[in-house]
């Protein structure tokens, strides 16, 4: 029970926390991807080590960190018109990265240089989208990180009462066919209504694209955290990090996300191109 009380308390702070820097403005949705960015990428970075049984790499890991922080400012800039330095700062602490590994006298410098970069793309890159997302339209953002929970949601309670057939046993045993069907009729009868209740907010979208909105988060969310289960999976691991209380780590908490966010992304600009 007080296991359930700490869950759901962390659960509510970190729901607010994301809806009001969504909501605020772009600013603090920059310094919520930045915050995002940093943490999870120290936590992927302490999976690798664990995984390849290497030691902390100040240099190499922060410099790594620095390259995400920058992507995300990098296009904040360049969304809002500001500047487009941070493409150059992106682009040189990049290249300084693969430049240590040449220089570094470690067992695996090619293995630690592939992890940064996997980072990078993996984390920091979907991130730093969701601020161009947000230059498009807000709600966008907030409507993704909503049908991703609520998909996460279905998923569970159908899972948990119907799931009877397994849907990739090597690695994610609970996850069920029945459960992926219940995410889906969440995710979609949400973007339903909320396009219905709320159409002022989403008029770069018509009721069918909103759909799709709805069936691509859907199946990219539950491909999110298909990869991040193969991630644990293979490091060995249960959580990625024990920063949420009765939730793991942010890894655990953004999985989906960090697959929906750049398709979401390609979707909107062929919209828009269209």
């Amino acid at each position: 029970m007080r296991n359930f009380i700490l869950r759901t308390l962390t659960g509510f702070a970190y729901v607010c926390l994301i809806v009001f820097c969504i909501l605020m403005n772009s600013y603090t949705l920059l310094a919520l991807t930045v915050c995002l960015t940093i943490w999870a990428m120290i936590e992927f970075n302490s999976i690798h080590r664990k995984y390849a049984r290497r030691p902390f790499l100040l240099l190499e890991d922060t410099v790594a960190i620095l390259c995400g922080i920058s992507l995300s400012v990098a296009i904040f800039l360049f969304v809002n018109r500001l500047q487009f330095w941070g493409f150059a700062i992106f682009f040189i602490l990049l290249c300084t990265r693969m430049i240590i590994a040449i220089y570094s006298k470690g067992q695996s410098p090619l293995s630690t240089l592939a992890c940064s970069l996997a980072s990078i793309l993996y984390i920091a890159v979907p991130l730093a989208l969701l601020n161009w997302v947000r230059a498009i339209t807000p709600h966008a953002v907030l409507a993704m990180f909503v049908l991703i929970w609520l998909n996460d949601t279905g998923a569970f309670l159908v899972g948990s009462l119907l799931g009877r057939h397994k849907m990739f046993p090597r690695i994610s045993p609970k996850k069920s066919w029945e459960g992926l069907v219940g995410g889906f009729a969440a995710c979609l009868s949400a973007a339903i209504a909320i396009y219905i209740l709320c159409p002022q907010y989403f008029d770069t979208f018509t009721l069918t694209s909103f759909i799709g909105f709805g069936l691509i988060t859907a199946a990219f969310a539950t491909w999110g955290d298909l990869m991040e289960s193969l991630i644990k999976r293979t490091a060995g691991i249960k959580d990625s990090g024990t920063l949420l209380p009765g939730h793991g780590g942010i890894l655990d908490r953004i999985d989906s996300l960090l697959m929906v966010s750049p398709i979401i992304f390609a979707y909107m600009i062929i919209l828009l191109e269209n």
